[in-house]
């Protein structure tokens, strides 16, 4: 039970972190996710996507990002020219360790 509540209590944090980076994202740079992740994202799903949490539910559900694992997330950011987002996420993921 201890563990369930932990459990939750990490994944809402986690969405509540991604919410934050969510809002830091244009519409235009979450089209060039949707794009670059076209395998994982199809058009038909990608026309709805707006916001950046839109796109973070759908790699969650391709178990591609889940707390402790933002490698996926951070290459996509890298990719798009988002640097500060990458050092941001890897500079947060090396203090929660």
């Amino acid at each position: 039970m201890i563990s369930e509540i932990k459990k939750n209590k990490m994944t809402f944090f986690f969405h509540k972190y991604l919410l934050q980076i969510s809002e830091q994202l244009s519409s235009r740079e979450v089209a060039k996710l949707c794009y670059l992740c076209r395998d994982l994202v199809p058009k038909s799903q990608a026309k709805d996507i707006n916001e950046g949490y839109q796109f973070f539910d759908i790699l969650e559900e391709k178990k591609m990002l889940a707390p402790g694992n933002v490698t996926f997330l951070l290459e996509c950011f890298h990719t798009i020219g988002r640097f500060e987002l990458v050092h941001k996420l890897q500079n947060d993921r090396e203090e929660s360790e």
